[in-house]
């Protein structure tokens, strides 16, 4: 497979119990699409290091070994949905520091020692929704601090050991639900002082902080 350079379709790498690397893709540069689950013996995956671009979806998910991205760091855009879920030992995101736009959903989900999220950092919008939950060791969210609108919901749930919410405040608008809920260690929600318009339904329920919110928001569409 070592001379394949692209492929029209998804690429899908799952299921491979004994699969440590992807080191015989080397030579793709770009797919409609790139699925990697279940794999749980792979440890990198820098045989990707050449894809520039994904047309499609990009998932990482349920991969129990995989300590790292840094395989994707080439990759500059995501045209469908980026997806990092229930990979248990991967403690950041710095492999996808070159992606600067995600077509569709964002979503950041049980990560169980994902310390920072700083690797998002150059992306500056999400055209579907952004969901960051159920991350136990997540201290901060700075790593999205370039992110100026979300067109769909916006999610910040059980994230127990985060404080604050100051990678979020070059947000001004978001197009769907604003729901930040059941961070047990939250103490304000600063972050959010610069949206100004919300298209569906505010949730803040489960946080230390007061329950005080969005004092600048200007329009919620559909009730609060």
């Amino acid at each position: 497979m070592s001379s394949i350079t692209s492929v029209g379709a998804d690429l899908r790498i799952y299921n491979n119990y004994v699969l440590t690397n992807l080191d015989g893709l080397s030579s793709i540069a770009s797919v409609s699409g790139l699925c990697i689950e279940r794999n749980s013996a792979l440890i990198n995956i820098d045989g990707l290091s050449n894809i520039i671009s994904v047309g499609g979806d990009l998932t990482i998910y349920k991969n129990s070994a995989l300590t790292n991205l840094d395989g994707l760091s080439s990759i500059t855009s995501v045209g469908g949905y980026l997806n990092i879920t229930y990979n248990d030992a991967i403690t950041n995101l710095d492999g996808l520091s070159s992606i600067t736009s995600v077509g569709g959903y964002l979503t950041i989900y049980n990560n169980n020692i994902l310390i920072n999220i700083d690797g998002l950092s150059n992306i500056t919008s999400v055209s579907g929704y952004l969901y960051i939950r159920s991350n136990n060791a997540l201290i901060d969210l700075d790593g999205l601090s370039s992110i100026t609108s979300v067109g769909g919901d916006l999610s910040i749930e059980w994230n127990h050991t985060l404080t604050n919410l100051d990678g979020l405040n070059s947000i001004t608008s978001v197009g769907g639900d604003l729901s930040i809920e059941w961070n047990s260690a939250l103490i304000n929600l600063d972050g959010l002082s610069n949206i100004t318009s919300v298209g569906g339904h505010l949730g803040k329920n489960g946080n230390q902080c007061p329950h005080k919110i969005l004092n600048g928001v200007t329009s919620i569409s559909s009730g609060g």
